[in-house]
């Protein structure tokens, strides 16, 4: 089974370090048993959470990671989601984002409106 979960700063840092991304992050680490499958890094700053880099080794699996992180965005009040990481914009206009000048952008509660690409519109 697919698992998405948070990691601790450490974790985050290390992430960070790889995806070469400046710091402070958060970060969620995608595994299936002790196999780690992929990485999500963001910023959440007052309603918007930005997202700032995606690993994947399974690309089918990367819709999970900016839904979890969007999921942890919503717990943390932000209504908003941006990405101006040109390697995710492909993915994200898949996923219902807006280009918006050189960022993709969504209204988070928009896109928990509609089903997941694993679900078929079911």
């Amino acid at each position: 089974m697919v698992e998405v979960h948070p990691v601790d700063k450490a974790q985050a840092e290390r992430f960070a370090e790889r995806a070469g991304v400046t710091l402070p992050v958060r970060a969620m680490r995608m595994s299936r048993g002790e196999q780690e499958l992929g990485y999500v890094l963001y910023r959440i700053d007052r309603d918007t959470m930005e997202l700032v880099a995606l690993y994947s080794c399974e690309q089918p699996l990367e819709e999970l990671l900016v839904r979890a992180a969007l999921n942890d965005a919503v717990n943390e009040l932000a209504i908003h989601a941006v990405c101006r990481n040109t390697a995710h914009f492909a993915l994200l206009e898949r996923l219902g984002f807006l280009r918006e000048e050189n960022a993709y952008t969504i209204f988070i509660p928009d896109f928990f409106m509609r089903p997941c690409s694993g679900c078929h519109g079911s």
